[in-house]
């Protein structure tokens, strides 16, 4: 068995309520999980249809034994507790239409550099219902800041 890589207390603390709530929201299943490489930097790139998809996506990287490292809207660090567990938990901030907009994809490139599982929703945020967004130029940005990495996990999530 594949041993798991260590995620640290945050990544624990944000497990607890992260399994109830994906199982309280509908059973999910999984396919691709076999691509996911169970050492190094890996881009998990998904499509944000929901406000379900974190739970799910954190579920599906964190079933793999990898620690997930979401690059989440700026805007969820304004939430005191929260602020503490993103932080905790190494998630990334990204700082859309601004100056520091850049700073997260930087970011995220030294985590995949460090062996991590990064997360990104390359739409943004999640379109109007029964749409799904082009997110093909941040999925472009993403890869190539990730070129040359062995072993992306490729997959699509649909909930239960």
């Amino acid at each position: 068995m594949v041993k798991r890589e260590k995620g640290g207390f945050w990544i624990a603390f944000a497990a607890v309520f992260v399994y109830p709530l994906g199982r309280l929201f509908g059973r999910a299943r999984y396919e691709g999980r076999e691509h996911m490489p169970a050492t190094g930097g890996v881009l998990f790139v998904a499509n944000h249809i929901s406000h379900l998809d974190p739970i799910y996506s954190a579920l599906f990287v964190h079933t793999a034994r990898r620690a997930p490292r979401f690059l989440a809207k700026h805007s969820l660090w304004k939430i005191p507790v929260l602020r503490t567990v993103l932080r905790g938990s190494e998630q990334i901030p990204v700082y859309r239409d601004s100056a520091d907009a850049q700073q997260s994809l930087r970011e995220g490139t030294r985590a995949l550099q460090a062996g991590k599982a990064v997360v990104i929703y390359p739409e943004h945020d999640h379109p109007r219902p029964g749409r799904l967004a082009d997110g093909r130029a941040h999925r472009c940005r993403a890869a190539r800041a990730h070129r040359r990495r062995p072993g992306a996990a490729r997959g699509a999530l649909g909930h239960p």
